[in-house]
Formats: structure tokens, sequence, C-alpha cells
């Protein structure tokens, strides 16, 4: 069907689709449209719509999109151009924060450029971005900071927080995925949350848990983190230069869990 939809509107257009166990696949003709009256139908949306985003960002206009099955919002309801890319990312991004679709989170994800190993280097703020994922909730109630990188030999993936505001990495040999994954709507209470966060300090380590490397994932190579004792890697995307989108992929059924990163040093 999608090879079929791209002969009709020919080598202008691309045709991107994706199975329901998240294959994505972009197709484009290398020949002239077999029906040019889509073509040209397709054209002339895409003019139009532009052409309302110029006017929008040179008016200092507004606008705004409800979907009304998942509940999200998108647009510049402040008024900011629609043609500042970086905007418009950090928007979206503080949308899909409010709570998401595992789709929807991975076609923004898909829509960010790929980041370099050596911009990764420092301290960041983790945020989970909810998609309804077995662990939503469970990291920020035993008190996850986020992640640092020192270089492409040397990133930590799990840095905590203690009840005092110290900071300590947590070896992830010590995680136990599988049970994480099943019992995560009793971990992510706050009362699992008040008994296990302070045993985490006794899983501390000193030792970089993970590798940086540049990887393919969702067909765009990026820097992406390889944990060193469990079967899992976070996909980086950039909104700007102090703000990742990440996918943690990692074997089973479910989707990515999908997070945010800002930097703090």
């Amino acid at each position: 069907m999608a090879a079929q939809i791209a002969a009709e509107l020919g080598s202008d257009f691309a045709v991107k689709f994706e199975n329901g166990k998240g294959k994505r696949r972009t197709i484009r003709s290398s020949a002239p449209a077999t029906n040019p009256a889509a073509a040209r139908a397709f054209t002339s949306r895409y003019e139009d719509a532009n052409s309302d985003a110029e006017k929008l960002g040179s008016a200092g206009g507004q606008w705004e999109a409800y979907a009304p099955l998942s509940g999200a919002r998108l647009g510049n309801p402040t008024g900011i151009s629609p043609n500042n890319g970086v905007t418009q990312a950090l928007a979206g991004l503080t949308v899909l924060g409010g709570g998401t679709t595992s789709s929807e989170a991975l076609a923004f994800f898909d829509s960010l450029p790929p980041v370099g190993i050596n911009e990764l280097t420092g301290s960041w703020q983790g945020t989970e971005v909810p998609t309804g994922h077995p662990l939503d909730g469970v990291l920020g109630s035993f008190g996850w900071q986020g992640k640092r990188f020192e270089g492409p030999e040397a990133a930590h993936p799990l840095v905590f927080s203690g009840r005092d505001g110290s900071l300590f990495e947590v070896n992830p040999w010590f995680v136990p995925l599988q049970t994480a994954l099943k019992l995560g709507p009793i971990l992510r209470r706050p009362a699992a949350g008040r008994v296990i966060r302070p045993l985490l300090r006794l899983l501390r380590t000193t030792r970089p848990r993970a590798r940086v490397r540049l990887m393919e994932y969702r067909g765009t190579v990026s820097a992406t983190m390889i944990y060193d004792s469990l079967p899992i890697n976070d996909a980086f995307r950039k909104v700007d230069a102090n703000t990742l989108l990440g996918a943690m992929d990692m074997p089973g059924p479910h989707p990515p869990f999908m997070f945010t990163l800002r930097r703090i040093s």
C-alpha cells in the first residue's frame, strides 16, 4: 500500500509508515507521479499550511491542535514562531511530559536530530516521559537523579539522590529488571519508595557501568549508552544543546521507556 501511494505521488514525496510492532520504513519513488492530481493536491495543502505558518509567525499569532484520543496538544499557544525548530521541539517535549502514548512519544523522538558522543559529556537531570510503560513512576519513586558521562568508555547510567540530597551511582548489575517490569504498579507506590530508596546505597559503585557508541536505532545513527551488565541500550536524540530525549530499549514485548535529560553541569 505504501509503495503504491509513493508511486502515485512521485519523486517529490516520501511516504513513511509504521507497523504494529514499531517497524518503520520510508519509501520514495524515483519516477514521476502516476497520479498527478493527487500530487498536486498534496502540494497545494503543504503550500497553504506553510503560508499560514509564515503569517502566524510574522504576526505573533497562535495555533493549537488537540488529539481527542490521546489528549495530546500541539502547537505554539505562546505565540512563538512555528518556524523556530528548537522552540517547537521544546514545546513538543513539554506536551509529552504531561503524559502521552508510546506511539506519539516515538514519533516525536524520530523527528529529532541525532546526538554526537562528545555532546553527552557532563551530568544530566533525568525525568521520565509517562507513556503507560511498566517502569513509569518507578525510578522517580526511588530517587533517580539522572546520568553522568565522562567519555565514550565511562558512563554512569543510574545516578540517584539520597534523602539528604547527596548523589551516588548504583550498579545496574544488581537491578532485577524483569521483576521491576512485572511489579511496576507496586514499586511506584510511595510506600515502596520509602522502603527501597535507603537500601539503594548498598548497591553503590564508583566505577562507570556503561559505554557510549554511535548506533542505529529506528533508522538513525546517534549516541547510545550501552549498559555493561544489562541487555539495555539508551538511544538519544537532541532537543537542544542541553536537552535530550532518550529511549531505553530492552528485550521484551514492551515499547521503550522514554525519558528526558537536561544538562546540569
